[in-house]
């Protein structure tokens, strides 16, 4: 993953990653593997410390001018973008007794949303990444197999059957579907240059049409629309949310329906993760994020699309 260094760098102190931490709603349904992606519209405009006006922009100086709806519009006004974060837990997060820091806990509940005193879901740090790792080659693979349906390899054949890709075929009624996942990069907004969309990358997108057949394009600018962020913009920091996220892309030219949300159903059964209630986070230890993984990461079991 291209940005734990700096995101290290930013919060932690180079210390080592040890896991993550998610609120939810429903805990219980996340620890058995259901994990919702929602809209990245649905996190837009929300108000600090969890929102941030850059969310889903370019960062700019001035003003946010490019979101990735401009950027997904170029490929279509019917493309869409579904995500879900996590927040990272480093070493330097625990005391020397194994505990969870007292000054860690209440960063925490500063970063539940709404101050819903939600249930907390730990998960080792294998857990995770192995996860979307895996999740990265399936849909490499479901775009793999869109392009070749009518000339199956046996290498192929394999792959459908390791990845388990029959539970994606709600996913071939779109043109491609792309998936990303990393820690986010925590710009330094008073010495970082303009992040608009140069004028010839926006030539080049605008004058982009579906027989290209090349997204990277769509997703340079929409990685940095995803997962670069200021450290700080006035008195509020989001350098400390420690933030991994996972970004879901639908591009579809079709006048189709698009999903509100998208519900991957993962085995976590031997991963090792753990609830904690709101007001028992300061029971968090060291070996709660220190599971060892027999499962080597979350595998996909199903994939559902949820429309209104």
């Amino acid at each position: 993953m291209t940005f734990i260094n700096n995101q290290q760098e930013n919060s932690s102190k180079n210390s080592e990653l040890r896991g993550f931490i998610k609120f939810n709603d429903y805990p219980k349904d996340l620890q058995n593997g259901e994990l919702f992606l929602s809209k990245e519209s649905t996190f837009m405009y929300q108000d600090p410390p969890i929102g941030d006006p850059f969310e889903g922009f370019l960062l700019n100086k001035k003003v946010p001018i490019t979101s990735y709806k401009d950027i997904l519009s170029c490929y279509s006004k019917n493309s869409e973008s579904y995500i879900s974060c996590f927040t990272a837990l480093y070493e330097s997060d625990f005391e020397n007794d194994g505990y969870i820091k007292k000054d860690t806990v209440d960063r925490l509940k500063k970063l539940d949303s709404n101050n819903k005193e939600r249930a907390a879901v730990i998960f080792p740090k294998d857990a995770i990444i192995s996860c979307f790792d895996k999740l990265m080659c399936i849909f490499f693979y479901l775009r793999l197999r869109q392009k070749i349906s009518d000339q199956k390899s046996k290498k192929y054949d394999a792959m459908e059957k390791i990845y388990n890709l029959d539970e994606l075929d709600d996913f071939d009624n779109f043109d491609n579907v792309t998936i990303k996942a990393d820690f986010i990069q925590y710009i330094d907004m008073q010495i970082e240059e303009s992040r608009t969309l140069c004028k010839d990358d926006k030539e080049k997108l605008e004058k982009w049409k579906p027989s290209d057949n090349d997204l990277s394009l769509f997703e340079k600018y929409l990685y940095k629309c995803f997962f670069e962020k200021p450290k700080k913009n006035g008195k509020y920091r989001y350098d400390i949310q420690n933030e991994y996220k996972v970004v879901l892309t639908i591009f579809a030219t079709e006048k189709i329906k698009m999903p509100e949300n998208i519900k991957l159903k993962l085995d976590f059964s031997h991963e090792g993760i753990k609830i904690f209630k709101h007001n028992e986070l300061n029971k968090i230890s060291r070996s709660d994020v220190m599971y060892p993984t027999f499962g080597a990461g979350g595998k996909l079991k199903s994939a559902e699309l949820i429309y209104k």
